[in-house]
């Protein structure tokens, strides 16, 4: 099967991709190849690479930030489009 995983780098994409790797196919992706938060950007991905199951693993875990950073924490932890 073919896998795009997200947030590729983090703690959970890594325990993910090692449980995945050996029967599967992973596109695995992090913010510099594929920007969550951009729908338009997914929509082409995901249609160009076709993938069978999408694991997104992508998060803003900076707690200390998070209260401050505004949007973008909403944007990559909550919302849904």
């Amino acid at each position: 099967m073919k896998i795009l995983i997200t947030g590729a780098n983090g703690m959970l994409a890594k325990s993910v991709k090692k449980r995945l790797e050996s029967k599967n196919e992973l596109i695995c992706t992090d913010v510099n190849d594929l920007d969550i938060t951009d729908q338009q950007s997914v929509l082409e991905f995901v249609t160009n690479i076709k993938p069978d199951y999408i694991i997104n693993c992508a998060a803003f875990t900076a707690v200390d930030k998070a209260e401050t950073a505004g949007e973008i924490v909403e944007k990559i932890n909550v919302r849904r489009t």
